[in-house]
């Protein structure tokens, strides 16, 4: 009996300690299987962090250079525009002082042109003698225009007409022609405040 007795001592004993590598065999798996759970969840959410931060610069990046190509074309067509006002402005200068051009070319053809010509003469004359100065003036003027006393001479660069004067012994020159009227009054008309177009 006592001999039985020790065998079934032994046998549960070895039982228990059968029983307890197994439970202590599940713990240790179970928290195995935890923590490498843990690591995982961790390394995704990692990984989702990375890739929520990628995606970010991604987008940053792309509204940068969306804002970037946006600023150039609209910088890009407001000079287009600018430049097109500026060309319209420039031809619509040009068609007015066409027109005026040519109706100075018919005043210098009537009898207004002579007297209006001589009277700045004279008024010239009242401040430097003409008899001290060479009156240069276009062809088409010869014999027509009196130029008190001054030496008269033929100018071709005189387009509309007037009077262009020269002092040699001062060396001054004062322009009464009308191709310098009209240039100085183009001048003054595209330079107005209310014509200027400024780049914004």
């Amino acid at each position: 009996m006592t001999g039985n007795s020790s065998a079934y001592g032994n046998n549960k004993t070895l039982e228990n300690i059968r029983l307890s590598v197994i439970r202590e065999t599940d713990e240790t798996a179970a928290a195995i299987t935890e923590c490498a759970e843990k690591e995982k969840m961790d390394l995704i959410n990692q990984t989702c962090d990375d890739c929520i931060a990628l995606s970010y610069e991604r987008v940053t990046e792309g509204v940068r250079e969306i804002k970037q190509t946006c600023a150039r074309r609209v910088s890009k067509n407001s000079f287009d525009v600018f430049k097109a006002i500026l060309s319209r402005r420039e031809e619509l200068i040009e068609e007015l002082f066409t027109e005026i051009s040519d109706e100075l070319i018919r005043f210098t053809e009537s009898k207004d042109y002579i007297s209006f010509t001589e009277n700045k003469l004279k008024q010239a004359d009242s401040e430097r003698p003409l008899k001290n100065a060479v009156a240069y003036i276009k062809s088409e003027d010869a014999g027509k225009i009196k130029c008190l006393g001054a030496e008269v001479r033929i100018s071709e660069k005189i387009k509309l007409g007037g009077v262009n004067l020269f002092y040699p012994d001062e060396k001054i020159w004062v322009d009464l022609t009308l191709d310098k009227l009209l240039r100085d009054e183009r001048n003054h008309f595209a330079h107005k405040s209310e014509l200027e177009i400024r780049e914004t």
